[in-house]
């Protein structure tokens, strides 16, 4: 019995490979994320990164109560504004 060779093709586009000089990310920009970049506050970010998972959900749980407050808030204003309309 004859064994099948299977052939692979390598397209080179889809291989990540290493570039023979490492050059620094924050050297090489792309120009669509070089524009943006400049409207980001990386510290806010780092910070972030800083904290455990359980930390970070905890922070947005928080800011998900506040944002429900808040919209608790606007329902009750509006029903004061329209019950005190003749």
């Amino acid at each position: 019995m004859r064994e099948k060779k299977i052939e692979f093709a390598i397209i080179p586009h889809t291989i990540a490979t290493k570039p023979e000089i490492d050059i620094p990310p924050d050297r090489v920009i792309d120009p669509v994320i070089g524009a943006y970049k400049k409207d980001v506050d990386r510290t806010l970010l780092i910070e972030n990164l800083k904290l455990t998972s359980d930390e970070r959900f905890r922070e947005f749980d928080a800011y998900v109560q506040g944002v429900m407050a808040l919209r608790q808030a606007g329902i009750k204003f509006r029903q004061y504004q329209n019950s005190d309309q003749p």
